[in-house]
């Protein structure tokens, strides 16, 4: 067997090890895949529901403040200043949202609506000295200076609220298309271990079913018919050994039954 290429038993084996790979590996892949874009997804899904909350919370404290000065004007008693002592929990939040939010474009919007808070607020802080005046001018400052300002900062967190929900939007279909990506090395991975059973299963017929069955017939052909019992093979392996083996046996029996027969020529395997 010396010098004799891989026989068929290592060849079955390297097939089955070839395909056992192809799929482990795949499979890894395909899962580790999944895993990271499915985690990186989900936690940009996180933050975008998480920003959405916590502007409409933005948008209830801009409703709250305008609230205060609409009721602290329209009470008959108008000698209390608006009650806003909670305004530092507007820029937490908005700062909050700021980090939560992907993307240059986004942050400086974000930006944008602390500056118009910042000049709504500046207007508010004219309570204290406008209160010391008549009722009159209470509103006339509300609806003058106050409104339009308390306006533009509502329309500014509105739109940021839709900034946001379109982020998630963007990121679950996002998400979708993630799964499909981390699905290909699977669909590969299935298609390249169909591909290696079909040339498996002609790497079973040609180099062992084929030969056997040429063999056999051969054998047939040979006790039959007294027909040259004479194949060809172009590896040296266990089909080529079988075969010298039924020749040597062959040449046995006709060198035993006198030496008549003319029917077995070697091949020269």
């Amino acid at each position: 067997m010396e010098g004799k290429s891989m026989g068929i038993k290592r060849r079955i084996s390297l097939g089955f090890v070839v395909i056992g790979l192809v799929l482990f590996f795949s499979s890894l892949i395909a899962i580790f895949e999944y895993s990271r874009m499915s985690n990186y997804v989900s936690r940009l899904i996180d933050d975008n529901i998480s920003s959405i909350n916590i502007s409409r919370d933005l948008i209830g404290i801009c409703d709250e403040y305008n609230s205060r000065i609409v009721t602290a004007i329209s009470s008959v008693n108008q000698e209390d200043v608006p009650d806003l002592t909670s305004k530092g929990v507007f820029e937490s939040k908005l700062n909050e949202v700021r980090d939560l939010l992907k993307g240059e474009p986004s942050k400086e919007y974000c930006d944008s609506v602390k500056y118009i808070y910042a000049a709504y607020m500046q207007v508010v802080s004219e309570a204290e000295t406008v209160w010391e005046s008549s009722p009159e001018q209470h509103k006339n400052w509300y609806f003058d200076r106050v409104k339009p300002y308390y306006e533009k900062l509502n329309a500014s967190l509105l739109n940021l609220n839709g900034i946001c929900q379109k982020a998630l939007t963007r990121n679950s279909e996002e998400m979708q298309e993630s799964f499909y990506r981390s699905i290909m090395p699977g669909i590969v991975a299935v298609a390249a271990g169909i591909i290696i059973v079909f040339l498996f299963n002609y790497f079973m017929n040609y180099y062992v079913l084929n030969p056997v069955i040429r063999m056999g017939r051969g054998v047939y052909e040979y006790n039959k018919y007294h027909k040259d019992f004479e194949l060809k093979f172009h590896n040296s392996d266990e089909i080529s050994d079988l075969y010298d083996s039924i020749k040597e046996l062959m040449e046995s029996k006709r060198n035993g039954s006198g030496g008549s027969d003319s029917g077995l020529s070697d091949s020269g395997v």
